[in-house]
């Protein structure tokens, strides 16, 4: 049993830089410099909650952090400088989300990136990683950032209060204005605490030396642009070169405990097959087909004869008129004769009916829907 963890909350740099309502593009720019020259940073975005299916928000607030700066540019606020319409992203922004040279850094990031694409087209970002990949590879089972914080002894303050709030609002509360530096801040300082235990093995990294950015862009260059682990064994598959033999090892480890478990619900399957068949033996009921409804037979066609999950077929009008053109192609049955009328089944695919079984006749006669011989 783990005993309790006592986390340590985040400490933010001191430089948190809020570009706000009222601020000019070059104000922006100005305030942006502060990240320009990083070569890893911080990414997250914030709009304001969509309550039906009918909204959909746009981005209100975009957050850039590296490990000494955060940088908080509110695109709801900033004005375009072409028809002074608000609902902006500024210049320098676009230029820093759309550099090569500069991996964005975040938890689910192709899904912000694709979303602020779409509330604002001419925004093109791109190079991103996404920490989650990262952590999957080397085998670590904590997906979200909070978890991930947590495994490595820091508390992620995250209040649905705070998240569920309105970044549309002219003037951000401190509360959301920490919320927000937070949540990208924590992207960079979980890249280094990844590093460290992943690629060098250091259990006691507080007390590690500094890491030489060079080291930390080659370790995660090869997660630019894979969005989940489903792509990452994608990618692995074609460009085994592309990653650490660690990463081929966690790959190959979670597709055997995949085989594992689809052996075990294949095993499971084929052990209610033949329950299921025991007991139709057992009271002396002819068995329906089931591979289909424990998944290990072929599914019959729409229609197609024998009906769909052994429902009753109807009569050819054709093969009652006296021919039937389509032969044993027909979808309807032929069951009968012709010009036998009725809506009997073909006996060779219908369930038999249950009255011929117990009673040995059934009142319904010709109208019954089930197979009768």
């Amino acid at each position: 049993m783990r005993g309790h963890v006592t986390l340590r909350a985040f400490e933010l740099p001191e430089q948190i830089e809020h570009v706000e309502h009222g601020y000019a593009e070059e104000e922006a720019d100005h305030a942006l410099s502060r990240v320009f020259d990083k070569a890893l940073v911080g990414f997250d975005i914030e709009w304001r909650p969509n309550f039906n299916a009918r909204q959909n928000n746009p981005t209100a607030l975009v957050q850039i952090a590296s490990l000494d700066a955060v940088v908080l540019v509110h695109v709801h606020h900033m004005a375009d400088p072409h028809n002074n319409i608000l609902g902006y992203v500024p210049q320098g922004l676009q230029q820093l989300l759309k550099a090569t040279d500069v991996i964005k850094l975040g938890i689910g990031i192709r899904q912000d990136f694709e979303k602020l694409e779409d509330d604002y087209p001419y925004v093109t970002p791109q190079n991103y990683v996404d920490l989650a990949v990262v952590a999957a590879a080397y085998g670590m089972s904590e997906g979200g950032l909070k978890a991930m914080c947590g495994a490595f002894g820091h508390q992620l303050q995250k209040s649905k209060n705070i998240s569920m709030s309105n970044w549309e609002n002219q003037v951000l509360s401190g509360a959301q204005i920490h919320y927000a530096a937070q949540d990208a801040w924590a992207s960079v300082w979980l890249c280094l605490r990844l590093f460290h235990r992943f690629a060098r093995g250091d259990s006691m990294w507080e007390q590690a030396p500094p890491v030489p950015v060079h080291e930390l862009v080659e370790w995660v260059t090869p997660f630019v642009d894979v969005a989940t682990f489903k792509e990452l064994v994608e990618v692995a598959m074609h460009q085994p070169q592309r990653f650490a033999a660690e990463v081929h090892g966690s790959i190959e480890r979670w597709q055997r405990g995949k085989e594992e478990r689809q052996d075990k619900q294949r095993v499971k399957r084929q052990e209610k097959r033949a329950s299921a068949t025991e007991f139709f033996s057992d009271h002396g009921i002819r068995a329906p087909n089931l591979g289909e409804a424990f998944g290990t037979g072929s599914r019959g066609g729409r229609g197609g004869r024998g009906g769909r999950g052994g429902r009753a077929v109807k009569a050819c009008t054709n093969w009652q008129g006296g021919h039937c053109s389509y032969g044993d192609k027909c979808k309807f049955s032929h069951s009968g004769g012709s010009g036998s009328g009725g809506g009997q089944t073909n006996g060779g695919n219908a369930p038999l009916c249950r009255n011929i079984i117990n009673d040995g006749e059934c009142s319904y006669g010709d109208r019954c829907h089930f197979a009768h011989a």
